[in-house]
């Protein structure tokens, strides 16, 4: 739990800020394909071969950056990977695919010890390179459709710390302190790194909600405002031993403590009856984990080579959550409250075999076990009216097994061939006591254990036609995770009620389809790649109908498809120095069986067209540097048991800027929600299943977050 109609003239502005836009990335492409866009330094600092670019200490050290994230972020082409890097949700276990930032050529063997702390925690001086990969190559640790980034750390490295300290604002939230330290030494064949790091992400999210009656009438109008402070403290650590030139370890070790504290307070006003009523829901959660993980790496010979990955981890969640409603400015008085503990575990163990045949052909085989646990005691204690107190306690355990083998053809120095087949099999067993205590007492257990298994498919070339041209070809079948909390009941906080599961619910597959064509220009750092895209999708996952409302389930199939606009580019063939662009842009198209209404429609919650530009400036004067990333996506439908709608977002805007103090020193301002992330839901209510009921009303909500500001100094010694 711990970790969210238009108008013409509205719709005419939407309209034309999505064409200004797309006439931006369109313009920038067709002058980068006449060879007007050139990024600066390129022939100095860095250097290219056929699919791969390689960038050293000459080109990122001269913006002074104090971590390998601030490389990553003056690095063209990078931005691609680190948006999707923010975005991606974590699966359990390893599995083939993983993060596509490598360090050392390596995946990070951690969940909590993830690549993005990774990036925050390695000091810029400790980088000898970077490698940007495009398509696959038989050495790396993971696989691959596009672009991989590959970080290449100095053998040797000085015992120094970074340090940053700050503070953080948003609307009426008082400041809050943030702030980390890291030291990171070596000796001999040590490495070692122990950090201490304190995160608080204060929010601020206003709803307005406005009702209206079939006959037109506004009936009701809703003010929600919540208050949400996420405060994360945790203690790392990390150790390399380079045992021998063919043996090394890594251990890394977590404590985390989270606290989440919010409140949600509401107003509403019944207009027909002139009656004030009051809501407050409070919310206090708590979670302790800690981490265990790492890999061990033999090489036996030139020619084979072995590797352990592990992870053990474990957390405790106390979460609370109280409910309490007055009448017309009358005290607020208790209705219900919502304690929740639960357990989640997690142990994998994961080990490789990479045996290279002759200098054409490999193999990269190995097997995976994962244990998974949730263990939940959820209750829910009403505190007003007849007594009545329920107790689920819920025992959820996944045992997943996977076996692969990777062969990888480097057919010539141009064209790259590499299959995979995948075996997943997945055992879930889930254990349920219901006790229901009104004015008699009840009791219900239930013990349901189902089996999935899978072959996942794989077929990835790359094709170099020259410098400058690259064609990727890829098919895979995806299968997804289903999440262990989907099997207990979740607090709708909209709502106010708790939802039922699904038990029949299945794992959703893809065959995905794609082709990739990426133009680069061999003396400059821009890029372009244009990737159209079908996915055929079987046990599709969307809202269907359950015993008593509506949840996740599954439809026979579906399918999507489109294409994706990925590029970066300078502009100083503009005049414009030491500038940045990078874009994004996917138009999709989708199609299922409406479970409601068994007529063709689009898969829900799912837009037809979204964007994403940033631009970077650097040493817009001396020492200072800008940054700006724009995003929205197109209007999105979705539907519920007794109502359907959709949801209508605007553009959002983050920006920063940074200035170098001294070559150790930097500051950074940084605003998130500048344009208050603005979202429209409109719904349309009925009195029962919307398919066979009366029209009840239409609900429209308009949400915006608060503006969040924060500086932060940053150093090294």
């Amino acid at each position: 739990m711990i970790n969210s109609e238009i108008q013409p003239h509205h719709l005419f502005k939407h309209s034309v800020i999505r064409r200004t836009i797309l006439s931006c990335i369109m313009i920038s492409t067709s002058a980068f394909f006449l060879g007007l866009s050139n990024a600066s330094n390129a022939n100095e600092t860095s250097v290219s071969t056929s699919n791969i670019d390689k960038y050293d200490a000459n080109f990122f050290m001269a913006f002074d950056p104090q971590t390998l994230y601030d490389i990553l972020e003056k690095t063209p082409g990078a931005n691609s990977l680190l948006n999707s890097m923010n975005s991606a949700s974590q699966n359990r276990g390893f599995g083939s695919a993983g993060d596509q930032i490598l360090i050392n050529s390596k995946r990070v063997s951690g969940k909590e010890n993830s690549i993005a702390k990774e990036l925050d925690n390695i000091q810029a001086k400790d980088v000898d390179y970077i490698e940007l990969i495009r398509g696959t190559r038989s050495d790396l640790d993971v696989q691959s459709n596009g672009l991989v980034i590959n970080v290449v750390l100095k053998k040797d490295i000085e015992s120094s710390i970074l340090w940053t300290t700050g503070s953080v604002k948003t609307a009426n939230i008082a400041t809050q302190p943030l702030g980390s330290l890291i030291y990171s030494a070596g000796m001999d064949n040590f490495k070692y790194r122990i950090g201490l790091n304190h995160a608080i992400n204060p929010n601020e999210l206003t709803s307005i909600d406005l009702f209206t009656s079939p006959e037109q009438t506004h009936t009701h109008t809703y003010k929600r405002i919540r208050e949400n402070l996420f405060e994360k403290t945790q203690l790392t650590g990390k150790l390399e031993y380079l045992h021998s030139d063919k043996t090394a370890v890594q251990l890394n070790g977590l404590y985390e403590k989270i606290y989440v504290d919010a409140t949600i307070t509401t107003d509403i006003e019944h207009l027909t009856t002139q009656q004030q009523e009051g809501k407050a829901l409070v919310y206090d959660w708590a979670r302790d984990k800690w981490e265990i993980s790492g890999d061990i790496t033999h090489e036996l010979n030139n020619d084979n080579h072995m590797k352990l990955m592990f992870i053990s981890n474990k957390s405790d969640s106390d979460d609370k959550i109280w409910h309490s409603s007055s009448q017309d400015g009358g005290e607020f008085k208790a209705d219900y409250q919502l304690p929740r503990i639960y357990t989640l575990k997690e142990n994998v163990l994961r080990t490789n075999w990479r045996h290279r045949v002759d200098p054409h052909h490999s193999f990269d085989s190995g097997f995976e076990v994962a244990v998974n646990q949730l263990k939940e005691n959820l209750q829910y204690i009403s505190e007003s009216g007849s007594p009545y107190h329920s107790t689920e306690l819920n025992n959820i355990q996944e045992t997943r097994y996977e076996a692969f083998s990777n062969y990888n053809f480097a057919i010539s120095s141009d064209i790259n061939l590499q299959s995979s087949i995948i075996y997943e099999r997945s055992t879930i067993d889930v254990k349920t006591d219901l006790a229901l205590k009104s004015d008699t007492m009840q009791n219900a257990q239930s013990n349901i254990s189902r089996t999935f298994s899978y072959l996942k498919p794989r077929l990835n070339i790359r094709y170099d036609l020259d410098d400058i041209y690259q064609i990727r070809f890829n098919y895979q079948r995806t299968v997804s995770q289903l999440n262990l909390k989907d099997f207990v009941p979740w607090f709708d906080s909209y709502e106010s009620r708790l939802e039922e599961t699904n038990p029949d619910l299945k794992p959703e597959v893809r065959d995905e389809l794609s082709v990739a064509v990426e133009k680069q220009w061999q003396q400059t750092n821009g890029s372009l790649t244009l990737t159209p895209y079908y996915h055929k999708i079987t046990d599709l996952i969307t809202e269907v109908l359950l015993v008593k409302r509506s949840g996740d389930g599954n439809v026979d199939n579906g399918k999507e498809y489109g294409i994706k606009l990925d590029t970066n580019f300078g502009l100083e063939a503009l005049g414009l120095n030491n500038t940045l662009i990078s874009a994004n842009y996917t138009w999709r198209n989708s199609e299922m069986n409406h479970p409601f209404t068994d007529d063709k429609a689009p898969i829900e919650r799912i837009s037809n067209d979204e964007w994403n530009i940033r631009l970077d400036q650097n040493e817009l004067l001396p020492g200072l540097s800008f940054s700006l990333t724009l995003e929205n996506k197109s209007r999105y439908e979705f539907y519920y048991y007794d109502y359907q709608g959709n949801v209508d977002t605007k553009m959002s805007a983050n920006a920063f800027i940074d200035y170098q103090l001294t070559q150790n020193i930097k500051v950074r301002l940084k605003g998130d929600n500048l344009l208050h992330d603005k979202y429209t839901v409109n719904r349309t209510r009925h009195t029962g299943l919307f398919t066979q009921s009366d029209f009840l009303r239409e609900e429209q909500r308009k949400n915006q977050r608060a503006p969040r500001f924060s500086i932060t100094l940053t150093g090294q010694f």
